[in-house]
């Protein structure tokens, strides 16, 4: 069995993506040593690799594997590790899983992008509502695109006070789909701050349609788009439901100004995802950078709103500070 590693940038499930490459494979090896390069690659480049005793980690897994005689052994051992992890965002999917959200959204292309739901609150506030979405490259660009074509014709129905984006139920999807989306709404084109485990930071810019991860540029969305809304105020809505790309994209408009968000404490899946790919077609997602906040402090556990209240009060709260607080 051989391992090929793919990076791509998603999120449930937000994937950084500095470069493509491809991990050495050896002609021939037996299911442990599998095991063990597998290993290697988790206790390189997990965001808890300065917090575990691999050691231990390892012979606790050996433990309870007795034997790596097939590849059901090796993925038994894979996902027992990454429970050892618990870094509350890393995923193992075997290729027997029919189910597995990750090999049917990567490799299906008839999934249906979802809709927008974009409004006019009273007179004033423009609300878009983002649900998320987890799929291929391809439809990750129609999606992007879709949310920036809500945006626009939005924007052209009135003049408003500012903006409210409710992403209260939105589990996540590709790290840069909706910030690409929504980008003619930033005043600054810094949008975000990695960590990984060796306190390398990394900035996550957007600005004239390109989505950059450092210097890599990960995704473009050429687009003609001028607001004539541009600079308002924006609410954020956020909740315990609100996770991963879209803890990504709430911590994005908190890098503008004259943002704030409101709700409650969100998932706490705030690291970016990387992909491996099995020739077997099961597929690992590993943790490996903390989202940052504009101190450069890394956020382990969730975003804190601005002004915390219930779920049901967010938006009238939100409408509030729009409409009167100075």
């Amino acid at each position: 069995m051989r391992v090929v590693v793919v990076y791509i940038v998603l999120a449930l499930l937000s994937f950084s993506c500095k470069e493509k490459e491809k991990e050495k494979e050896k002609e021939e090896w037996n299911e442990e040593a599998f095991y063990e390069q597998v290993m290697q690659l988790i206790e390189e480049r997990s965001i808890k690799r300065n917090e575990i005793d691999w050691v231990s980690l390892k012979q606790t897994v050996k433990d309870s594997i007795k034997q790596f005689s097939t590849n059901e052994d090796v993925y038994n051992a894979i996902g027992y590790a990454l429970e050892l992890v618990d870094d509350g965002h890393s995923h193992f999917f075997a290729p027997e899983n029919p189910d597995s959200v990750v090999t049917n959204r990567f490799l299906m292309d008839t999934l249906t992008v979802p809709a927008i739901d974009a409004k006019i609150i009273g007179e004033d506030i423009g609300y878009i509502k983002l649900p998320g979405f987890f799929a291929n490259d391809s439809l990750s660009s129609v999606y992007a695109l879709k949310v920036r074509k809500a945006l626009l014709k939005l924007d052209a129905s009135g003049k408003f006070k500012g903006w409210v984006i409710d992403l209260r139920k939105n589990l996540g999807g590709k790290m840069s789909s909706e910030s690409l989306g929504l980008s003619p709404l930033f005043n600054r084109s810094l949008i975000g701050i990695s960590c990984d485990n060796q306190e390398r930071f990394t900035k996550v810019c957007c600005s004239d349609g390109d989505f950059y991860f450092g210097d890599f540029k990960m995704d473009s969305l050429i687009y003609k788009s001028t607001l004539q809304n541009k600079n308002k105020k924006i609410a954020v809505l956020i909740s315990n439901h609100t996770a991963s790309a879209s803890e990504f994209l709430a911590l994005a408009f908190k890098f503008q100004e004259g943002t704030k968000t409101f709700g409650s404490k969100t998932r706490g899946a705030t690291s970016t995802l990387n992909l491996l790919e099995f020739k077997s077609n099961a597929k690992l997602l590993l943790a490996q950078e903390y989202y940052c906040d504009k101190d450069y402090l890394k956020i382990t556990s969730g975003i804190l709103p601005d002004v915390a209240c219930d779920t049901a009060e967010s938006l009238p709260k939100a409408i509030e500070w729009i409409r009167y607080d100075r």
